[in-house]
């Protein structure tokens, strides 16, 4: 009866209001989902085989739009399957460092983001964004250049209430 549904609103209120981090295996490549309240976001999309899986994990979790998707860098086990992700989910937001990469990979990313429509945001320290309820803030990168593209990594910190966590 009603007591029943009253505790499964309970539960979904309860489960809603968590923040839910997924790091997808992509073996040795990077890939993590972040699920807070309506919003979801991901960081970085495995290699280009890794689309697929990708793509049917964000689905299985009945996600149609990504409020952000980060490249960290552009090498291929971070930015490989993120042209078919942006192809395939509504994305609000595509936050990337101010460096490029001359491969073919990078090359399909940023097709991928003007087809959609899309501009790119360049992480800027100590610039926040609201995921939900919970904010980030970007840590890195946080010099204007670099000779190693990995040292134009995002590193962001994610507060949830007393809970943070630092993506790297």
């Amino acid at each position: 009866g009603s007591v029943s549904q009253d505790v499964a609103r309970q539960i979904k209120t309860y489960l809603s209001s968590k923040l839910n981090v997924h790091f997808i295996d992509v073996g040795q490549a990077d890939s993590i989902l972040i699920l807070k309240d309506n919003d979801a976001m991901l960081i970085d999309g495995g290699n280009k085989a890794d689309a697929d899986l990708i793509i049917n994990y964000i689905t299985s979790h009945n996600i149609r739009t990504l409020k952000y998707v980060v490249a960290t860098h552009p090498h291929e086990d971070h930015i490989g399957g993120l042209s078919e992700v942006i192809r395939t989910f509504d994305v609000e937001k595509v936050i990337m460092p101010d460096v490029i990469a001359t491969t073919q990979t990078f090359e399909h990313l940023l097709l991928a983001i003007s087809d959609s429509d899309l501009k790119i945001t360049r992480p800027v320290y100590g610039d926040t964004y609201e995921l939900g309820n919970a904010i980030f803030e970007i840590l890195a990168p946080n010099a204007s250049s670099y000779t190693n593209i990995n040292n134009y990594s995002i590193v962001i910190k994610l507060i949830n209430g007393s809970n943070s966590f630092l993506f790297t």
